[in-house]
């Protein structure tokens, strides 16, 4: 092993190292086998190491295509990476989400006339309810205004 822990010789091809890359077969010396703390890293990386690009990312989003334009003609660097824009903007969706949006723990009431019908204790009973309930219901449809074409 080399003093930065590299291997000597090319793992592809047996081949002695000069450097960073293989001279024979171009592959990289680095392991891409990497572990759950150094994902966790980078993951972290991503969210605390975005400076201004994100913003300048999401102003240059507003304007439709003219990311992607700059994206393709090569102009990368003062953007942030779509991936990493991707889940960045994903987790804080999630995180807003979860803040703006409340779901209350309220159990749907299956009344039928003021009376539940868990609390029926024939058949008939609860077929008579259930027929209320779709008689309400059809004339809450019927409320509704018509649909636009």
């Amino acid at each position: 092993m080399h003093p930065e822990g590299h291997p000597h010789a090319c793992e592809n091809c047996a081949t002695p190292l000069q450097g960073e890359y293989c001279h024979h077969c171009g592959q990289h010396v680095h392991n891409p086998v990497r572990s759950f703390g150094h994902a966790v890293e980078e993951v972290f990386e991503s969210f605390w190491h975005l400076d201004g690009r994100i913003f300048r990312t999401l102003r240059r989003l507003l304007a439709p295509g003219r990311l992607a334009q700059d994206y393709l003609a090569g102009r990368r660097v003062p953007y942030v990476q779509p991936m990493r824009l991707f889940v960045v903007l994903c987790v804080l969706t999630f995180f807003v989400g979860r803040l703006v949006v409340h779901f209350g723990s309220d159990a749907v009431d299956v009344r039928a006339g003021g009376r539940p019908i868990a609390q029926a204790r024939t058949v008939e009973e609860v077929e008579r309810l259930r027929g209320g309930q779709v008689a309400s219901l059809r004339q809450a449809r019927a409320a509704l205004p018509a649909p636009l074409e």
